[in-house]
């Protein structure tokens, strides 16, 4: 039986909890990690009509993009309207998780996701989530379990590159050490000398995934003390907030926004710059993005497309040059159900993993522009 635990693993392999903002809340906001959790439904917002639909489809609960409960709760009043959702939440037994900014942080999050439906490419992203979120790990083995121990790294996480898988570099050695009087040895004698053949396995590494790559290592090694190494990586960050990328071939700002209307679908755009100017190089952040726009200039961008943009956003762009295109913070996130649905088709079978349903209680933004 699926578990809640084995939900909240999958979304770490996806999104790690520990890219989210540190603001954020994020994980599971309401039930038991031993729940079921084989029907969930997936929505933008947990909304009261979201929690009546999936009680009507007898889901075991719901995974959101934006969190229920932002800030601490100093009382828990069952007569607002946070109140009576987390009330009908705990008497149906349904459990809820909030995967909110580590998903837009993640290298192949919801910003990676919109940017590559959109045409871009060379994505690098707006604002980097730092150099030290890969490792490399070496281990040192007999050269008859090197096949095995690389085989449960790579099932824990070790060794993704891109889209190849299991990536590893091997080189033969000796190892050599002397056990103590009360070690047990797998290979050689106590308080002898002994000189085995080794094989140096080292694997590029998530620092999300070091915990289950080191269990890994030591379930599977010989040795009642293997020797393991960690090294932090400087790499060009992949993960973090918004995107920056080239299409393929130019477009105006007119072919652009048309573009984004048919992806998207939003209620409404609101845009800024000649329609007939030409756009190659599109930053973006999904959901609410002005604190981005900064950066979006800095990236000498040709046009900036987010939600939630002010006034004082659009005058900012105009002075500099930037055409901005506006299409709504809801537009901009509504592909988070898609998102989640095509990497958790990756991490299961379908007779395996949980059945995920896309919510249709709310299908526009919460507003309307008359």
């Amino acid at each position: 039986m699926l578990t809640v635990k084995q939900i909240l693993e999958a979304v770490n392999r996806v999104a790690p909890w520990d890219l989210a903002e540190s603001w954020d809340q994020v994980g599971l906001q309401v039930g038991r990690t031993q729940q079921p959790a084989r029907r969930i439904l997936v929505a933008l917002d947990l909304r009261p009509e979201v929690i009546e639909e999936g009680i009507s489809l007898q889901v075991d609960g719901f995974i959101t993009h934006h969190p229920l409960i932002f800030k601490p709760l100093a009382r828990l009043d069952l007569d607002t309207p946070l109140g009576a959702s987390l009330e009908r939440l705990l008497k149906a037994n349904l459990f809820f998780i909030a995967v909110h900014t580590n998903a837009d942080k993640a290298e192949d999050g919801l910003n990676q996701y919109l940017a590559e439906r959109l045409g871009l490419e060379s994505l690098v992203p707006l604002v980097g989530a730092g150099s030290d979120s890969t490792c490399k790990v070496t281990v040192f083995v007999p050269a008859e379990h090197a096949r095995a121990i690389r085989r449960a790294m790579a099932e824990a996480g070790a060794g993704r590159m891109g889209d190849y898988q299991e990536c590893a570099f091997q080189v033969q050695g000796s190892g050599s050490f002397r056990p103590g009087a009360s070690a047990h040895p797998w290979i050689g004698q106590p308080e002898q000398q002994t000189d085995v053949p080794e094989i140096r396995l080292e694997m590029v590494a998530a620092r999300a995934d070091l915990p289950r790559i080191l269990a890994a290592i030591r379930s599977h090694h010989p040795y009642e003390e293997p020797a393991i190494d960690v090294v932090p990586l400087v790499t060009q960050p992949k993960a973090g907030l918004g995107r920056i990328g080239r299409l393929p071939e130019p477009l105006t700002l007119g072919d652009f926004s048309r573009k984004v209307q048919e992806q998207l679908q939003p209620t409404g755009m609101r845009i800024c710059g000649d329609p007939e100017r030409k756009i190659r190089r599109v930053a973006l952040c999904t959901g609410s993005g002005g604190s981005l726009l900064k950066m979006a200039l800095q990236s000498r961008a040709d046009l900036y497309l987010s939600g939630d943009l002010g006034y004082h956003d659009f005058l900012t762009a105009q002075e500099h040059g930037l055409a901005l295109l506006d299409a709504g913070h809801w537009a901009t996130e509504r592909i988070f159900g898609d998102w989640l649905l095509g990497h958790f088709s990756k991490l299961w079978s379908e007779a395996d993993g949980p059945q995920l349903l896309l919510s249709r209680a709310i299908r526009e933004e919460p507003y309307h522009t008359l």
